[in-house]
């Protein structure tokens, strides 16, 4: 269904930025996040915090499990398992919501270890439900299998489904307390690439250049925003963030000389896969909190503009990390963004469903969620403790349509 919609839009025009990464991440057919062989990989046993020294031996151990298990990316959820899943755990318990959906489940840990934990305090005996919502029709039925065999099968559902669509959240459309967990999904939704020319903001769109025997060469084009609902509505939002004078800094003023002083300013990539999202959420499910967990500041970004990607591949267990987006080859490359947790607040809270959002930096947020023993469990010996400690560039948004139980 999706590799005709794209042919029959490649046949009338060529596709926003956006439309073209969403292909790129997930077309059925040669989506990176689509093919049978998924990126992501379980651990088989969970990392021993305690027995190993240093932070030099945790990152040598995360890297033999990487060669051990070959897979391109182990995501926190998996090196931090069953912790990580506790301490979700113990905010959902916070809460008292009766239902949990979580968006781009992955390999299905973090479902296991929160359903672990809430079936072991009895929480889940009562009236409760967990909800995966996977675009990816191989992981949606691997999240299924590992549910079952862990015994959950009882308070757990599997969905393969797009979570940028409101269809998607009207099975939830009722007064039900939901909390909609995603870790790590905000930096693989699709974003536009805007610029100022004279004045003026123009989108992008990918456009083939040369049809070759052995495939296509693309080329990026420039045009006048239309009336793109995405683009406008992140757009305003990202302007009013950036004009806010008690957010503005050195780096805001820096951009705002250069839209002045240049023709052709360094381009933004606007989060409007995420605009989408939580509008979805905020204007379908009346009775939710929205808890999103992602990088705020990605290292070493070789493509140009404001929220530029990484666009990385896996060669011999090492990310390959390139210079530019277009010539990929499809399906051998993550497609990954920082998040502004400002601007993504600015988008929730205009969708005015009298939502709010308050952001923390990841290790505040884990720090208040996890309990001693969690903590403790994810000690090394010297004392320092990597569920906190690695999570420097990551922050967390909790996104609340004053949520009641």
């Amino acid at each position: 269904m999706a590799s005709a919609r794209r042919s029959a839009l490649a046949a009338t025009r060529a596709p926003l930025m956006r439309e073209w990464i969403y292909s790129m991440l997930y077309d059925p057919v040669d989506g990176y996040f689509s093919k049978h062989k998924a990126p992501v990989a379980p651990m088989t046993s969970p990392t021993p915090f305690p027995s190993l020294e240093t932070r030099h031996d945790y990152l040598a151990y995360v890297a033999a499990q990487y060669a051990t298990l070959e897979t391109k990316w182990l995501t926190p959820s998996e090196i931090f398992s069953p912790y990580l899943g506790r301490a979700i755990a113990n905010h959902i318990a916070s809460l008292g919501v009766t239902r949990v959906v979580e968006i781009g489940s992955g390999t299905g840990t973090l479902a296991r270890d929160i359903v672990d934990s809430l079936k072991a305090r009895e929480y889940a005996d009562r009236k409760f439900e967990f909800v995966s919502i996977e675009i990816s029709k191989s992981l949606s039925e691997r999240q299924a299998a590992r549910m079952e065999g862990a015994g959950h099968a009882d308070v757990y559902r599997s969905r393969h489904a797009d979570a940028l669509l409101e269809s998607t959240w009207r099975q939830f459309a009722d007064e039900q307390p939901t909390l909609i967990v995603g870790l790590e999904v905000l930096d693989n939704l699709p974003h536009d690439k805007v610029q100022v020319v004279d004045g003026v903001w123009h989108q992008t769109r990918v456009q083939v250049q040369q049809r070759e025997a052995f495939g296509e060469t693309l080329r990026e084009a420039l045009e006048p925003v239309t009336d793109d609902g995405p683009i406008l509505r992140a757009l305003d939002a990202y302007e009013r963030v950036k004009s806010a004078p008690a957010q503005r800094t050195t780096r805001d003023a820096m951009f705002k000389w250069l839209l002045d002083a240049t023709e052709t300013p360094d381009p933004v990539w606007l989060p409007t896969g995420a605009e989408q999202l939580v509008r979805a959420v905020a204007s379908t499910v009346p009775n939710h909190e929205l808890l999103l967990g992602d990088f705020d500041f990605l290292p070493g970004v070789a493509i140009a503009g404001e929220f530029a990607p990484i666009v990385s591949s896996t060669v011999d267990g090492k990310a390959r990390d390139r210079g530019e987006l277009l010539s990929a080859p499809r399906g051998s490359v993550d497609i990954f963004f920082p998040t502004d947790f400002r601007l993504l607040a600015a988008m929730y809270e205009q969708v005015g469903v009298g939502g709010a959002g308050e952001i923390f930096k990841a290790h505040e947020f884990l720090g208040m969620v996890a309990c001693d023993d969690v903590l403790t469990a994810c000690t090394l010996a010297d004392g320092s403790i990597p569920l906190l400690d690695d999570f420097a560039n990551t922050s967390f948004a909790r996104l609340s349509s004053t949520l009641h139980v």
